[in-house]
């Protein structure tokens, strides 16, 4: 909570305004630089989470869930070996990139619900946008693995790295190893990114706010398993 200097009153901590008598708690921030607040997500990630949740216009945000939605689904490719099902790989890379970018607005919008419900039923008094925000930029490890990592699995062993046909292990085993480690890597990360992000919503708690991450990408993916299943 946070008390206001002038009338004691404890407002919220991501509050800008006192409630009581309308007296600034802390800086104002209208808009958010992209690249500024991405390396601050990296190399300060509470701050980052706190900035971007207190700014006025939650910039980019729609931007980097599509950025990250091409992360996201060319790993379930991976997952669902659709380069199995695909031979064309530019096809494959059509299909990727544009159904992605749909993708990971999905994404990052159930996952965004899940917790704010959470953290409504908490009574914790934040709001919507600022859950979709810090869940969008927490997605920034995501997007980095898709922009340098990807391409690389793509150069190296193209859509059989997604495949079983034959398996990419017994292609080049080293590389393959390397990459997926890489990729987990970089996936632990946003989770790790996303826990913080979640602490710092709610202001305490780091255990209640894994078990709100834990559950929140569980029921998620469910969703989106059971979704692509159908597809595919």
């Amino acid at each position: 909570m946070l008390e206001c200097s002038v009338c004691k009153t404890q407002n919220h901590h991501l509050a800008i305004n006192c409630s009581s008598c309308g007296g600034y708690l802390q800086q104002k921030i209208e808009t958010l630089d992209l690249f500024e607040t991405a390396w601050m997500v990296v190399e300060h990630p509470s701050k980052a989470f706190h900035k971007i949740a207190i700014s006025t216009h939650k910039n980019y945000i729609l931007f980097l869930s599509a950025l990250a939605g091409i992360g996201f689904l060319f790993s379930a490719f991976w997952f669902y070996k659709i380069g199995d099902l695909i031979f064309s790989l530019l096809r494959f890379l059509g299909i990727g990139i544009s159904a992605g970018i749909i993708f990971g607005e999905v994404i990052i919008f159930l996952l965004s619900i899940a917790v704010w419900l959470f953290l409504k039923a908490e009574r914790k008094g934040v709001k919507f946008r600022q859950v979709f925000a810090v869940t969008a930029y927490s997605s920034i490890p995501i997007i980095i693995s898709a922009i340098i990592i990807l391409p690389i699995e793509i150069l190296t062993f193209g859509t059989h790295f997604f495949g079983t046909n034959p398996s990419p292990y017994l292609l080049k085993p080293l590389s393959y190893v390397v990459l997926l480690v890489i990729d987990g890597l970089f996936g632990l990360w946003s989770l790790i990114l996303f826990l913080i992000a979640i602490k710092q919503l709610r202001g305490i708690g780091w255990l209640r706010s894994a078990m709100i991450e834990f559950i929140s990408i569980v029921v998620v993916l469910l969703l989106i398993h059971n979704i692509l299943r159908f597809i595919f």
